[in-house]
């Protein structure tokens, strides 16, 4: 589990990427390497919860820092950051498009409300995936899971716990 200081950071280090049980065709299936990167200490602390209560996911790092951010993505380059608006914001415009680009990583976007994105498509092109806030663990989870798949390469709708909810377009 991850645990905060005061400064809003996690202290949670990436351990070794394993996997509770074999799949049907014989292939331990790698865990879901996720970055969670939101600036409230409390939403962080509460899909950390989740993210860590899962068997098929491992929160690899947190943080409120869009400059820590860059530098946990090509640390630890996970499958999936989790990231709210404000990080979102504080990024250099092209720095996360310049990474997602560049690896396999797929963003997931919580925002507050639905704003209207077509005004600045190259500021959002790059994410995988956008929910409200008041997402349910259930469909955030369902979501990482889609988003871990892509970053694999593997079709989510193969998954039986993955198919993601239908999201707005982006574009």
């Amino acid at each position: 589990m991850a645990h905060f200081d005061s400064s809003g950071q996690s202290s949670h280090t990436a351990g070794p990427s394993i996997t509770q049980e074999k799949s049907a065709d014989g292939l331990i299936p790698a865990r879901i390497r996720i970055v969670l990167a939101m600036a409230a200490e409390l939403d962080r602390m509460a899909w950390s919860i989740v993210i860590d209560n899962q068997s098929d996911m491992e929160l690899v790092a947190a943080t409120s820092s869009s400059r820590q951010l860059i530098r946990l993505l090509k640390l630890h380059s996970p499958d999936v950051v989790l990231l709210d608006e404000v990080l979102l914001d504080q990024c250099h415009p092209g720095s996360l498009q310049t990474l997602a680009r560049k690896s396999a990583c797929r963003f997931v976007l919580v925002a507050m409300h639905q704003p209207d994105y077509s005004l600045e498509p190259p500021r959002i092109s790059f994410l995988h995936a956008r929910l409200l806030k008041g997402v349910s663990a259930p469909e955030l989870l369902r979501t990482l899971r889609a988003a871990g798949a892509a970053s694999r390469g593997r079709d989510a709708s193969a998954l039986a716990s993955s198919s993601p909810p239908l999201l707005d377009s982006l574009s």
